[in-house]
C-alpha cells in the first residue's frame, strides 16, 4: 500500500524529531540517486556518449542542489518541512551507431592492461587475435599489429592498440529458435 502524500497542515504539525527523520530520509534517498547518477556519468564517459553525459551531469547538478537545500533545512529547526515527493524510475537507453550497417559488428581494442612478460623475457610486443565464430561454416579471424609498451608511472605498463575492425554479419546465417 502506497502512503498518501502529507498535506501542508500535517507538515506544520511535525515534531522536531519527526522533521529530522524526514530530512534524514530525504538525504539518504538523494545520496543514493547521486551515486546512481555518478555511475551513469562514468558509463557515458567510457562510451563517449556526449548527449548521455550532458543529461546525467544536469541530473547530478539538480540532485546536488536538492541535497544542499535538505542539509540547510536540517540545520534550521524552525523551518517548515517543504512538500516533497520522490519516485524511482528506471531508464532504458539504446545506443545506436548510425555509421554501422545492420549487417556489421565493430570491435575496438583500445589498450592492453596488466600484461606480464614471461619470466625468461624482459620485453614483449603483444598482439590481439580476434575470432568471431559467425557464420559457423567460415569463422572470421583478424590479428592486430604488435604494440610497444607505454609506461605511465614506472610500474603500470599499458600497451596502446587503437585498433578497430568491422566484422560482416549476414542475417541469413542467424540461428532461429535458440
Amino acid at each position: 500500500m502506497t502512503p498518501k502524500p502529507a498535506t501542508q497542515g500535517e507538515l506544520l504539525n511535525l515534531t522536531a524529531d519527526q522533521k529530522q527523520g524526514v530530512y534524514e530520509l530525504l538525504e539518504t534517498e538523494l545520496n543514493k540517486q547521486i551515486t546512481a547518477v555518478n555511475a551513469r556519468l562514468e558509463e557515458a564517459r567510457l562510451m563517449g556518449n556526449k548527449a548521455w553525459f550532458a543529461e546525467a551531469a544536469k541530473d547530478k547538478l539538480k540532485l546536488e542542489r536538492d541535497l544542499q537545500m535538505v542539509l540547510t533545512y536540517k540545520t534550521c529547526p524552525d523551518v517548515i518541512v517543504p512538500k516533497f515527493h520522490w519516485e524511482r524510475r528506471k531508464r532504458r537507453y539504446e545506443l545506436t551507431f548510425p555509421y554501422l550497417k545492420e549487417t556489421e559488428l565493430e570491435v575496438q581494442v583500445m589498450q592492453g592492461l596488466q600484461l606480464q612478460p614471461p619470466p625468461d623475457m624482459t620485453t614483449m610486443s603483444p598482439f590481439i587475435a580476434l575470432e568471431i565464430g559467425y557464420p559457423s561454416e567460415k569463422p572470421q579471424k583478424i590479428l592486430t599489429s604488435t604494440s610497444k609498451p607505454e609506461s605511465t608511472d614506472g610500474k603500470t605498463v599499458k600497451f596502446p592498440f587503437g585498433f578497430s575492425h568491422r566484422f560482416a554479419i549476414r542475417l541469413a546465417h542467424q540461428v532461429r529458435g535458440v
